[in-house]
């Protein structure tokens, strides 16, 4: 599938219309821009960075240059908001902390007709490419999107009883970075994956400060890695605010 999205870009046409035009030689400019596309791509340049699009919960999403790219698993985390925003939780509110391209807060918008969701993320390219997601999703109108710190983001929403606080933020061990998949390691943002020695360096204050912005009944959805993962529902349990904590694998 990748060669057929490649060779779509190479002749700036739709998917569809290749698989059922009929068939003919590519124009030696197509040609070339094809070679070029699929020689990026044996160099481990992924697909959404060539092409600039990724689909998440069905739904497709712009991906900026220097902007995290949406994993497929994250889809889980999606699902997770969207059983916690439906009945019985009229008009309910939710808050994305490192909102990137925008896919969490964006997919509960357009699943979830009542919500209003409030999207932070520290890199301006980030709210560039979420906004312009927002405005192609056709929900803009029920987002509040700001550039700036997520900790001090949830330092002014105590008291704002949200419904749903998520967030993939940057998790992975310092250590680790080194042997992430070029993929990740050579084309995403540092900033969105560098989660400091243990990976903790965001979630552990995240943890401390969500209960005060929840609604009562509120959740607080956390993607983290598997290394830390029984130290971070740890430290939920030491915080004494939280009266479940789960732990699920992706």
């Amino acid at each position: 599938m990748d060669g057929l999205a490649l060779l779509a870009l190479a002749e700036d046409r739709p998917v569809l219309d290749i698989l059922t035009g009929p068939l003919s030689s590519l124009p030696a400019p197509a040609l070339a821009r094809f070679r070029t596309l699929v020689a990026r791509r044996a160099a481990r340049t992924p697909l959404c960075r060539l092409t600039g699009r990724k689909e998440f919960h069905s739904l497709p999403f712009r991906v900026h240059g220097g902007v995290f790219a949406p994993r497929f698993e994250t889809e889980g985390l999606a699902d997770r908001i969207l059983d916690r925003l439906g009945p019985p939780a009229p008009a309910p509110r939710l808050l994305d902390l490192g909102t990137g391209a925008g896919v969490l807060a964006l997919t509960a918008l357009v699943r979830e007709p009542a919500l209003t969701a409030w999207a932070v993320d520290l890199s301006p390219r980030a709210v560039v490419c979420a906004r312009a997601n927002a405005r192609a999703l056709g929900v803009e109108d029920r987002l509040h999107l700001s550039c700036g710190d997520a900790l001090a983001a949830l330092r002014r929403a105590r008291g704002a009883a949200f419904r749903v606080i998520a967030a993939n933020p940057p998790y992975v061990p310092r250590h680790d970075l080194a042997g992430l998949p070029r993929e990740v390691r050579d084309h995403d943002p540092r900033l969105a994956l560098d989660g400091g020695p243990r990976g903790l360096d965001l979630i552990a204050p995240v943890l401390a400060l969500a209960p005060p912005a929840l609604a009562p009944g509120g959740i607080l959805l956390l993607e983290v890695d598997e290394s830390h993962a029984r130290e971070a529902q740890s430290l939920c349990r030491r915080n004494g605010r939280y009266r479940r904590v789960l732990l699920e694998k992706d």
